[in-house]
């Protein structure tokens, strides 16, 4: 007996091996450890690479599967939108087949490989807002922790995603792709690193009893846990529905089933918890989650206008600040979750985090605009902080993703170039100059004061363009009529650009990127002279798109791998690429067993 299950143990351990070398042939195959995007997914054909206008390749559900960029354009050119997986299961259940659709066209595929971005690789300018112009001059650099590179040391970063300060001063930062939370006191001093078996962290809060929730990727489920200041586990939450019994015998406690984007506590301990984003097996689910302070579900929050609600926060009454994040607003509702306002139409590219400061004021971090913008208590403009385009200047950011202000200080993560930038805010007497006018000016011809400004004639009060009564500065991108424009120099509204137009400015394009007077795409992947592929992409060149987004040679036998995708045999097994002979006599072996 004990022969007989050793043998079939090794012989399904071969079988397994034989798959492996099969699949190679009909495209990339799901990698194995993909952490920015889940794996490639496949080919989506033979061994030539991703077509960039196809969906991707089967992939499995235990290997990767597909990764569906946020942002693609519509096969007709003109719409951009939210680009969602489509899978396909069996009777049984299983995945066979999984692609990238439109929104609102589920049958037509989409391109996985232009998330929209203001940046791109090479740092470029960002969009501007109706405000952006305004005053830049009310905040300073401070200081940072990391670098322009990623790094795994005390001080460096891969890829941070959030940040929180507890009432201490000390700083807690989500180390996404370390799989870690680093802790620093006021002085930016390591203290420790927070170790509770992360996986890729994401999202991080701390209540007025410095408690603190994390909210990590636990294969492809989401996972939520409130820890005490020693890091001991509190509390495990699971998705409303999933029987407590039978969570504890399959091992799901604190699995929530859920990506969430957003984590907030108000000030009775009711955790609220976002989850906007595709789940396992619903595309959108665009909801909150709500807990009461012993983690026991209330209730499920939804509002048919939600598009990705993510980031929140609350004021001193309660009122909960809502980020709806691919709408490029914030809805504000009260205590009892009824509609007050909403903020729009100020510019926001996609924004990733809000806060309040002690002051009451209201902080937007837009991410693809490379800059926070700061608004007072009675949420009127203030200040931009940043704003510069994505850098690695000391006033840039890069794609910032997370906020948390203490003491004057603002704390801000930058996604792409790994590293934590802090601002804080000019004394009184630094900000004196930008104070309201007190005394009556000397006005222009054609002006009056009104004990405020000079008002003047209309063509000299809008240098821009107009609308609905409202001046916007030259360079605004906003939605008119649900089509996306800008404000040109000559003072006009003009449609975006599609990519390969000719451009000036990158707030001309669609894709928010002008390149050699030409609108283009970023590309979350390798770039090529056939387009964007994503990370994992296998070419028939015997090369691969690396995670560095650089093509690599295809690595020969017993060569250190990390991926499957990286081995010219497709297969690694232990960090080790497995040579072709093998598979190929373990190929032979089977055909002669059933021969």
């Amino acid at each position: 007996m004990k022969k007989f299950i050793s043998f079939m143990i090794i012989l399904l351990l071969l079988l397994s091996l034989a798959y492996a070398e099969t699949s190679s042939s009909t495209g990339g195959g799901g990698s194995s450890a993909m952490p920015s995007s889940g794996g490639s997914g496949g080919g989506g054909g033979s061994s030539a690479p991703l077509s960039s206008s196809g969906g991707g390749g089967s992939g499995s559900s235990s290997s990767g599967g597909t990764s569906c960029q946020e942002y693609y354009t519509c096969p007709d050119g003109s719409q951009v939108e939210y680009c969602k997986i489509v899978e396909n299961r069996d009777d049984s259940g299983n995945l066979v087949g999984a692609g990238c659709a439109c929104k609102s066209s589920p049958s037509s595929q989409c391109s996985t490989t232009t998330p929209a971005s203001s940046g791109g690789s090479g740092g470029g300018k960002g969009g501007i807002s109706p405000i952006s112009g305004g005053a830049k001059d009310k905040y300073e650099f401070y200081d940072k922790i990391g670098g322009d590179d990623e790094g795994s040391s005390n001080y460096q970063f891969n890829q941070p995603n959030d940040i929180a300060v507890d009432s201490s001063g000390n700083i807690y930062v989500i180390d996404m792709y370390n799989d870690r939370i680093m802790i620093y006191n006021s002085d930016l001093e390591f203290v420790e690193e927070l170790d509770a078996n992360f996986n890729e962290p994401r999202i991080i809060a701390i209540d007025k009893n410095d408690n603190i929730y994390v909210a990590d990727k636990r294969d492809s489920w989401g996972r939520l846990r409130k820890f005490d200041k020693d890091g001991n586990v509190l509390l495990a939450l699971q998705e409303p529905g999933m029987p407590q019994e039978f969570a504890e015998e399959n091992d799901l406690v604190g699995i929530l089933n859920i990506h969430a984007d957003g984590i907030a506590v108000n000030s009775k301990g009711d955790i609220y918890v976002a989850d906007g984003k595709a789940g396992r097996d619903e595309p959108e689910r665009n909801r909150i989650l709500i807990f009461d302070s012993d983690g026991d579900f209330d209730q499920e929050f939804t509002d048919s206008e939600f598009y990705r609600p993510s980031t929140m926060a609350f004021d001193d009454n309660d009122y909960l600040y809502l980020n709806d994040h691919m709408d490029d607003r914030i809805v504000v509702y009260d205590d009892d979750l009824d509609y007050v306002e909403a903020i729009e139409n100020q510019g926001f590219h996609r924004p990733s985090d809000i806060e309040f400061d002690s002051d009451g004021y209201f902080y937007v971090v837009d991410k693809f605009n490379q800059r926070v913008e700061v608004y007072d208590e009675d949420l009127e403009y203030y200040a931009t902080i940043a704003g510069n385009g994505a850098g690695n200047d000391n006033d840039q950011l890069y794609f910032p993703n997370g906020i948390d202000i203490d003491d004057g200080k603002v704390f801000l993560v930058n996604h792409k170039n790994h590293r934590l930038s802090i601002f804080q805010k000019k004394s009184d007497e630094d900000n004196q100059e930008s104070d309201p006018i007190e005394t009556e000016p000397d006005c222009p011809d054609d002006c009056e004061w009104n004990g405020e400004v000079c008002l003047c004639k209309e063509e000299l009060i809008c240098d821009g363009c107009k609308l609905n009564d409202k001046c916007y500065f030259k360079g605004t991108r906003l939605k008119i009529d649900s089509k996306e424009n800008f404000c040109n120099n000559n003072n006009e509204w003009s449609l975006q650009k599609a990519d390969s137009l000719e451009c000036q400015n990158a707030y001309e394009c669609q894709s928010n990127i002008c390149e050699k007077n030409q609108c283009g795409k970023y590309c979350e992947g390798c770039k090529a002279s056939n387009g964007c592929f994503p990370f994992g992409t296998r070419f028939e060149s015997g090369k691969y798109c690396d995670i560095d987004k650089s093509i690599k040679e295809q690595k020969s036998k017993e060569m250190s791998c990390s991926n499957d995708y990286e081995c010219s045999t497709n297969v690694c097994v232990n960090n080790k690429c497995i040579s072709s002979n093998l598979l190929q006599k373990v190929i032979n072996w089977f055909k002669n067993l059933f021969s």
